[in-house]
């Protein structure tokens, strides 16, 4: 039988994070939000800089990355804001940087299937990525030889 979590957003912002909002986290959630965003963001650094293998840490640790990246999101996004930083990482943000980019390799990498069952969580829209078909590549570029290896 499936559990059913409360999940309470941060905020009740849409796409549109202001200022004025009203903070629906516990002192408590937010402190643990401040700890869990520092730790994926060193995470995050290492595996887009190589320190660590990110196909092995994504391969293990991906939907669960993405699962909190869509948890602490509108969090990283008020963040930016009292900062007076953009709001994303194309218009200059700074704040939490690494966990949001590792976060959209993720969402490119992991099997779109698992990606969107981290969406349906968070009642965010499914996403569709166009992933190249390796098959259909290696097909078009390497012929079968007929060539026979006298070994």
């Amino acid at each position: 039988m499936p559990i059913n979590v409360l999940r309470i957003a941060y905020c009740q912002c849409t796409d549109n994070h202001i200022k004025e909002f009203e903070c629906n986290w516990t002192p408590e959630e937010l402190l643990a939000a401040q700890e869990v965003s520092v730790k994926l963001q060193r995470i995050g650094y290492m595996a887009l800089h190589n320190l660590i293998s990110r196909n092995h840490f994504m391969n293990i640790w991906g939907p669960m990355y993405l699962s909190t990246w869509y948890s602490l999101e509108p969090w990283v996004k008020h963040k930016r804001l009292e900062m007076d930083e953009p709001l994303t990482i194309e218009e200059g943000a700074y704040s939490r940087m690494y966990l949001e980019q590792f976060a959209q390799y993720c969402e490119v990498n992991i099997p779109d299937v698992l990606v969107n069952n981290e969406r349906r969580r968070f009642n965010l829209p499914e996403i569709i990525i166009k992933k190249p078909l390796i098959s259909k590549h290696i097909k078009k570029n390497f012929r079968r030889s007929t060539e026979k290896l006298d070994i």
